[in-house]
This record gives structure tokens, sequence and C-alpha cells, in this order.
């Protein structure tokens, strides 16, 4: 059985360090040549591995049923969150970019 308040303590505490590891790898793929839905996709995967590892890492690794959902719901938000705020900011940016240049100055 998971313990749920052990299991938010130990998402609180990996949160940041997985959601800054996956914007950083996000920048790196663009450089590296992916653009678009390559890099999205490349970014929710890193966060899926990245964010799951941390997980088991933290909680060990699952036994029955319970333990295994919890470790995929971490692994998705966790692929989620910062891949998907990545894409904010890049359409945020763009937008951003298209409506100086269209003011003329």
């Amino acid at each position: 059985m998971v313990d749920v308040v052990e299991y938010f303590l130990a998402l609180s505490k990996n949160a940041p360090f997985v959601i800054l590891a996956v914007l950083g790898l996000g920048w790196l793929y663009g450089r590296f040549g992916l653009a678009g839905k390559a890099q999205l996709a490349a970014a929710f995967l890193s966060g899926l591995l990245i964010g799951g590892a941390f997980q088991a890492a933290s909680l060990g690794v699952p036994t029955d049923f319970a333990g295994w959902f919890w470790l995929a719901v971490t692994a998705i938000l966790m692929g989620l969150m910062p891949s998907g705020f990545y894409e904010a900011l890049k359409e945020a940016q763009s937008a951003s970019a298209g409506a100086k240049s269209g003011s003329g100055r």
C-alpha cells in the first residue's frame, strides 16, 4: 500500500529537480536540432524517465499495482509539466516577437 503523505513529500522534494532537468534537456534538444513535435516528445519522454526514476529512488521500486500506478502517475506528471511549460514559454516568446515586429519599431 502506498502512503499518500510519504508520496507527496517525495514528490515535493523531487519535482524541482525533475522540472529543471527536463527544461534544460528540452533546450539542449533544440540546440541539437530537434524542433516542434520531436522536441516536445523528447522532453516529455525525458520527464517520464527522470520523474519515474526519482520517485522510485525515493520510495523504492513498487511491489504492487498501487505502487506502480502512483509511479506511472508521477512519471506522467513529471513529463507533462516541464515539457508543457517549455512549449508555453516558446509560444509566448514567438507571440511577443511577432507583436514587436508588427508594431513598426
